[in-house]
């Protein structure tokens, strides 16, 4: 045949979607708990990103709970794996670990976050398919901080919530002891 070899101008639209849309953004304030609403069906995938937490207490986890129907759970029945990872002082690399039935899903494992100046919590974390109703939902977080220890630490982890399969429609954030005191959580739609 009589083929033709043609060079198309590519745009970057073509490659399909990525596109983060801002849904909202909440702004900490000494707070025991805060709560993100606005997940729907209008997405398959959010993201949360969550930048300059300082918790009010030395030495807290931070920790996420899925708010399902009209209620945030707390009935001790989530799992969460995480891997961890400290900077200088304690400098390991490969720590981790699982919770089992737990009340919420860490975003710390077992490291604790510092409130000292100038230091904070920051953290990524996807939510698949909340609005569906066959499977249970899922998440996955990358977070980082400055450790009560010393250092920095960054915690790889997942979780779900292994008592429903119903629609997540928010997360709630608070601390193991004490409040969050600063930071910024926005939530972004993947389309």
């Amino acid at each position: 045949g009589s083929g033709t070899s043609g060079i198309g101008q590519l745009s970057f639209a073509d490659a399909g979607g990525g596109a983060w849309n801002l849904i909202s953004t909440t702004t900490i304030s000494n707070d025991a708990t805060v709560l993100v609403e606005g997940l729907n069906s209008t997405y398959a995938v959010y993201a949360f990103t969550i930048h300059d937490l300082v918790p009010i207490s030395n030495g807290v986890a931070i920790n996420v709970r899925y708010k399902i129907g009209g209620s945030v759970l707390t009935d001790g029945k989530y799992d969460y794996v995480a891997q961890r990872a400290n900077g200088a002082p304690n400098d390991t690399l490969g720590n981790g670990g699982t919770g089992n039935d737990t009340a919420e899903i860490s975003l710390t494992y077992d490291a604790q976050v510092s409130n000292g100046a100038a230091k904070s919590f920051a953290s990524t974390i996807f939510i698949y398919n909340p609005s569906g109703t066959a499977k249970r939902k899922m998440l996955r977080h990358l977070s980082v901080f400055h450790s009560a220890a010393g250092g920095i630490t960054q915690v790889d982890g997942c979780g779900a919530y292994n008592n429903s399969n119903a629609a997540v429609t928010g997360l709630q954030f608070y601390v193991s002891s004490g409040n969050l005191n600063t930071g910024v959580i926005k939530l972004y739609g993947i389309s």
